[in-house]
């Protein structure tokens, strides 16, 4: 990943992951750190416990604000 994000020149970048994948998140962050690149996180709830529970982070306007908030935060 860090190989592909450097080859387009990304130095800035967000990832957004649920709590099972946070390990992933923490080691490609120390990745991009070593790479010298600026990493935000964002961690969600799981979508399908989300769902079972018929909680707000169902609806697909939750995850349209979560794209929208870290795609502002990774650009400015």
């Amino acid at each position: 990943m860090i190989s592909l994000l450097r080859y387009y020149h990304w130095t800035k970048f967000t990832i957004i992951y649920e709590e099972e994948w946070r390990s992933v998140a923490v080691s490609l962050k120390e990745q991009a750190d070593k790479n010298n690149m600026t990493v935000l996180d964002k961690e969600v709830k799981d979508k399908h416990k989300c769902c079972e529970h018929q909680l707000e982070c169902c609806m697909s306007s939750y995850w349209y604000h979560v794209v929208a908030e870290t795609r502002n935060r990774t650009r400015s």
